[in-house]
């Protein structure tokens, strides 16, 4: 998971077509099937939850599950 500045998101990662996000209240959710390109379009953005909301938010193509929070991470994309 990568730390990033938002209002919204502490932390956002990519592994094997999943995107993971964490929110600032706290809640963690995987999103897929996301492409790599999706997740380097949102880490570039000037606006990362702006991205977040306009490529995988409002994709009706993207499932989504509520994930428990984990103690540590492997992998950021």
């Amino acid at each position: 998971m990568r730390q990033v500045k938002s209002s919204n998101i502490v932390a956002i990662g990519w592994e094997a077509e999943a995107l993971i996000v964490e929110f600032v209240g706290g809640g963690r959710y995987g999103y897929q099937p996301v492409p790599e390109e999706v997740f380097q379009r949102i880490l570039t953005a000037k606006s990362i939850g702006q991205a977040f909301h306009a490529l995988i938010k409002t994709n009706p193509d993207y499932t989504w599950a509520k994930l428990a929070k984990a103690s540590c991470e492997s992998s950021d994309g």
